[in-house]
């Protein structure tokens, strides 16, 4: 299953367990993290522009791919609890003295909510 709304510029999600996530070392999140934004920056708008055709690229080679609906998508969005996640990180920044960091993370919700459109 494939959705462009759910193409965070990257060929697939990076995900694992929160339990597997919260038994890594600090310095393994951090480095997950600095490569995902480090390719974010650099293939975002690359695969941002190549979605149709990795898709065409793939069912070429048999792959089966069904792209989601919108109702699929929120759907997705609510099983996932990522809001959950993001009010936890905001509470975890907080706590190191991040400034503004609710509001950072209501802004990125907010831009991601219109590019979604």
């Amino acid at each position: 299953m494939i959705s462009k709304d759910l193409w965070l510029g990257h060929v697939y999600l990076l995900v694992m367990n929160k339990n597997t996530w919260d038994k890594l070392a600090e310095e393994d999140k951090q480095a997950i993290c600095s490569a995902a934004e480090k390719a974010y920056q650099t293939l975002g708008s690359v695969m941002d522009s190549s979605f149709d055709a990795v898709v065409e690229e793939l069912r070429n080679n048999s792959a089966h791919i069904r792209k989601l609906n919108a109702s699929e998508v929120a759907q997705w969005e609510t099983s996932v609890n990522y809001q959950q996640v993001q009010e936890k990180r905001v509470k975890e920044q907080e706590g190191k003295d991040v400034k503004d960091a609710g509001q950072t993370m209501k802004k990125v919700t907010a831009l991601l909510k219109e590019t979604m459109k």
